[in-house]
């Protein structure tokens, strides 16, 4: 925030639980066991950002059915990579979401959007389904993600 001439403030908790930036920015936060990120951006530059971070271990079998769709539970059970895959399309989606609602006000369930991840760019797509409302007339949109020590992540920004 400093770099964008942002005296050092708190950063507030709106009742959706997302941050509430100070005026003219925009940002996303993430935290999970000892780690936090958080990217920042000016409102003049970014529409949103949003990343997620997660320690780099299987994603629950009994949240499959929550957090994928079809098309992702088969892709899932191919071998990995260098993270679990499951567990990758939740930080996806997690980072999408925390882009999106700030946005939009509406709340996505897991199965509202689809998600390739290309394991060789490090890169993924994150499709709205229909039925879920676009963003800014726009229906899909690119993100990185990556792993670092024991945490995978992801981060999507949409520039104005």
């Amino acid at each position: 925030m400093a770099q964008l001439g942002v005296n050092r403030l708190p950063i507030a908790v709106l009742p959706s639980r997302a941050p509430d930036w100070p005026s003219g920015l925009t940002g996303s936060i993430s935290h999970c066991q000892d780690v936090c990120v958080a990217a920042v951006a000016s409102k003049t530059s970014f529409a949103g950002v949003g990343i997620d971070i997660e320690l780099s271990v299987p994603l629950a079998v009994d949240l499959y059915a929550t957090v994928l769709d079809p098309v992702e539970l088969e892709a899932s059970r191919l071998p990995p990579f260098d993270v679990d895959l499951a567990k990758l399309l939740f930080v996806v989606k997690e980072s999408f979401f925390k882009l999106y609602h700030p946005l939009t006000g509406h709340f996505l369930d897991f199965t509202d959007v689809s998600v390739r991840v290309d394991p060789a760019r490090r890169t993924f797509n994150v499709a709205l389904k229909e039925g879920a409302p676009s963003l800014l007339g726009m229906r899909t949109f690119d993100g990185v993600w990556g792993r670092a020590d024991a945490y995978c992540f992801a981060f999507v920004a949409l520039k104005c």
